[in-house]
């Protein structure tokens, strides 16, 4: 019996050894990267509100200009540049100010914001 126990004296050693580095740092690593991936995740989910926020605010600014434009006086003084160009050119500066008049600048303030808004 004594022979059986010096002969495994050297096996029931206890194992107090440190785990290795690279363990450490790849269980940090890990958690990093599950950091930044709900980081990430969490961007996109807000993004995407966003996105779809600005999408419908942008096509309901196309459909205000729309309907703006439709009820001014705007199309029809741009034809006349193609019925009477003549009339145009000689006097362009009246002319000008009647298209610029004649735009709807609330309308157009707002499509141009609700772009900015999507664009950004």
């Amino acid at each position: 019996m004594k022979h059986f126990e010096a002969k495994n004296a050297g096996n029931n050693k206890t194992r107090e050894e440190n785990p290795p580095r690279y363990l450490f740092e790849r269980i940090m690593d890990r958690i990093w990267s599950e950091k930044r991936l709900t980081a990430s995740r969490r961007k996109v989910v807000y993004f995407s509100i966003a996105l779809g926020t600005s999408l419908v605010a942008f096509l309901g600014a196309c459909v205000a200009l729309q309907n703006a434009l439709f009820q001014s006086e705007l199309f029809k003084a741009l034809s006349l540049i193609f019925y009477d160009p003549g009339a145009v050119v000689s006097s362009w500066r009246d002319f000008g100010y009647f298209v610029l008049e004649s735009l709807p600048a609330i309308s157009l303030i707002g499509l141009l914001a609700a772009l900015f808004v999507l664009l950004v």
